[in-house]
């Protein structure tokens, strides 16, 4: 391949630059140490891509799945900084005077939305640089980090098809966010749920006293 060729090749095997005669096996980004034994053709190899083994002390979920797959509980902790509490009282409030109160957001439910999208954001560049590292790890066209537009566990559930087809591992970051979903939807709920209680309870303890 020439140099120009070369950047814009996709992983395959290719003749090797070296002339050793052989086909050597280009990621994508950089050539590797995997050789084909066999006499290779002149110029790009046509036909279905393989995947060369890729050796077990190379990991197949490097940091920036982890940090993706913790996005939901970092989220969530977020909303112990919500004032629920105050939100609910002038809930009531604006209740008892017919709706006519006009009911603001507190300043944390605020802040909790707009770091949704940051968030969001930051889950697609955490897609991309786990795909990138991936590439560079020698596995063949893993699952594409554009998916990471869509709710998280689409690319999720791709990414761990891909991995079990090129490598038959890599199936923990899933497992793992699940666990992390269920976790941070029982501690959101929990959080809700007792400024709510903590509210009607005080309410109620107003009016015995009445």
């Amino acid at each position: 391949m020439t140099d120009s060729e070369q950047r814009l090749a996709p992983p395959g095997w290719y003749l090797d630059p070296t002339g050793s005669g052989h086909r050597r096996w280009w990621n994508g980004l950089a050539w590797t140490n995997y050789m084909d034994g066999h006499a290779p053709q002149q110029g790009m190899v046509s036909g279905p891509v393989s995947q060369p083994l890729i050796p077990s002390n190379i990991s197949l979920n490097p940091w920036p799945i982890w940090l993706l797959v913790l996005l939901p509980l970092i989220a969530t902790l977020q909303l112990s900084t919500v004032d629920f509490e105050g939100f609910f009282r002038d809930a009531l409030l604006s209740s008892q005077a017919g709706g006519t109160t006009h009911l603001l957001l507190p300043p944390g439910m605020l802040l909790a939305q707009a770091l949704s999208w940051v968030f969001y954001a930051g889950g697609v560049v955490l897609a991309f640089g786990d795909w990138w590292i991936l590439r560079r790890r020698g596995v063949v066209r893993p699952f594409h980090w554009a998916y990471a537009f869509l709710p998280t566990l689409v690319y999720l559930i791709g990414r761990t098809v891909v991995l079990r087809r090129r490598a038959t591992r890599g199936q923990s970051p899933l497992w793992t966010y699940l666990l992390v979903s269920v976790l941070s939807g029982a501690i959101g709920g929990y959080i809700v749920s007792n400024a709510l209680m903590n509210v009607i309870a005080e309410y109620a303890a107003a009016y015995s006293q009445t």
